[in-house]
């Protein structure tokens, strides 16, 4: 492989990283929005403290408990 084709190749890879991330971010964005319609209906423009501090895996556990609860 050439010089010019491995670099090409590592920009796309960097590329797609950097895109994954972005998506991370907005999953994580999301995630708090679906909490907080089902958690917070009484006073929604607040929002909760608890799942502001509160880690991403264990949000998206939350997320996932009270989406099975609704059915």
């Amino acid at each position: 492989m050439g010089k010019q084709k491995a670099r090409r190749r590592e920009a796309s890879i960097a590329r797609h990283e950097r895109t994954n991330r972005r998506d991370t971010k907005a999953t994580r964005k999301e995630l708090r929005n679906n909490h907080e319609r089902g958690a917070h209906d009484n006073k929604p423009e607040k929002g909760c403290e608890a799942c502001l501090n509160m880690p991403f895996t264990q949000l998206r556990e939350l997320v996932d408990q009270e989406v099975a609860n609704e059915r």
